[in-house]
């Protein structure tokens, strides 16, 4: 019941989905059905539609609920005794509100199995991880009634977006006409007013001392606004008085909400910010994957791509190198092909390690496998290979939404299969395998193909 409550709060976030995901996930598992790229995709994308959405709503619930701390914004004969008293005199001044909420982006995610998946940052170097983190990003100006967004997952920028007293904005060039000053977010006005009213009337409640992350901290929780609604608590450092953390209470929920950190929250003035509309980003509409492969050579592989390939050697973990696929992708914006909706095209090569055997490479139920596919080409996908979409600068995204460095990380994912994702050189590499050491081992194994 709890659950449904959840998806009633946060129905109305979803009311502006300028960029609906159903029609993408018929054509991406059709492909799948044909052999052209992995039906996890589709998936991936309705993931990353749920994790916005999960962001947006705690920053909604901390932006508004902070948003009354500022000067002025609570009548005088109202001052609270304590913790919360403190809480309130650590917001620093200023008339624009700007905050970082901060989590790792696999606590947003929850798979087809209601599972967090694996979603992390790997240092080729020494094999260790940590984890990938979304960030939000708000500056809110309530007296001109402007608010900006921004969106990134490990510093890669995923999104942007303005509201003003007359029209909201966002980078893919949609813009809805408002005849009311700029909310947070969608049904924010609730939020806030419910806040301003917990924190005047006392209702606020301090739920006691705790630790989080090994700090000393006291849980301030707010009531639901509505019957059909959950609390909110936030985390207010025992020594600082500083916010320092949110979380939703859903004590039924089958997945524990996400806990935000928040590394920034306060007021900054009217000269520390501008309210730009933000800047036009085209989309990378793929509806057809489609490709022809033929069977290559571990010698020719660096000649066909044009530049250097790399392999892991004759064998990783026991599974003995199977051969070499030489890959043709062609990538289209519509689902019939045209000359004119060609989104990209170039080279690719897969190699493979253990069961499948050539020409095919089709792996039987339950046989092990693993699969490097790399190219310098971008914006396409083809057998093993996903990071065809690009991200605002242009370059290919990760199954997380990240862009890559060269040669220092990659992004290790679990998304029903174990995932390496990374640059090496002017290659674009993802290794797939059954198992978590098997494609770390095989992303330090890297070496240049003789």
């Amino acid at each position: 019941m709890i659950e449904q409550e959840l998806g009633e709060r946060i129905e109305i976030l979803l009311d502006d989905d300028t960029q609906p995901d159903w029609s993408d996930v018929v054509t991406r598992v059709a492909s799948a059905a044909r052999g052209s790229t992995p039906a996890r995709n589709a998936w991936r994308r309705g993931a990353l539609g749920r994790r916005r959405v999960a962001l947006v709503v705690a920053l909604a619930a901390v932006i508004a609920a902070v948003a009354a701390l500022l000067p002025g914004r609570i009548g005088s004969g109202h001052e609270h005794v304590g913790i919360v008293a403190e809480a309130l005199a650590a917001v620093s001044q200023g008339p624009v509100l700007h905050a970082v909420l901060q989590v790792p982006t696999s606590q947003t995610w929850d798979g087809p199995s209601h599972e967090h998946p694996t979603i992390e940052l790997l240092d080729l170097a020494s094999g260790e991880t940590r984890p990938v983190v979304s960030q939000m990003e708000l500056w809110y100006d309530q007296e001109r009634g402007l608010a900006l967004q921004v969106d990134s997952v490990n510093g890669t920028v995923t999104g942007r977006s303005l509201q003003t007293p007359t029209r909201t904005y966002d980078d893919h060039g949609n813009q809805q006409a408002s005849s009311s000053p700029a909310q947070i977010d969608p049904g924010l006005a609730g939020f806030l007013k419910g806040y301003k009213r917990s924190l005047a009337d006392g209702t606020a409640t301090d739920q006691g001392p705790a630790t989080l992350d090994g700090r000393a901290i006291e849980w301030l929780r707010f009531p639901p606004l509505t019957p059909s609604s959950v609390p909110e608590e936030v985390a207010v450092d025992r020594d600082t008085f500083q916010a320092v953390a949110m979380r939703v209470v859903c004590q039924n929920c089958t997945i524990t909400p996400p806990t935000y950190a928040i590394t920034t929250l306060g007021g900054v003035s009217r000269n520390a910010v501008d309210f730009p509309p933000p800047k036009v980003v085209e989309p990378h509409p793929v509806k057809l994957y489609d490709a022809s492969y033929d069977l290559g050579t571990l010698s020719g592989a660096t000649r066909y791509l044009g530049h250097q390939s790399y392999w892991a050697g004759n064998s990783v973990d026991g599974l003995a190198f199977t051969g070499v696929q030489f890959n043709h992708p062609t990538n289209y914006s519509s689902e019939t092909p045209s000359t004119d909706s060609v989104i990209a095209s170039g080279k690719g090569v897969t190699f493979y390690y253990g069961a499948p055997k050539p020409p095919t490479f089709d792996a039987q139920p339950g046989q092990l496998y693993l699969s490097i596919a790399e190219t310098a080409d971008i914006g396409f996908a083809f057998h093993g290979f996903n990071m065809e979409e690009l991200s605002q600068d242009g370059q290919p995204l990760t199954l997380a939404r990240t862009t890559l460095l060269p040669d220092s990380e990659g992004i290790l994912t679990h998304i029903g299969v174990w995932v390496v994702q990374l640059r090496k050189g002017d290659a674009y590499i993802e290794i797939e395998g059954p198992s978590r050491e098997i494609v770390v081992d095989s992303a330090r194994a890297l070496t240049p193909t003789p």
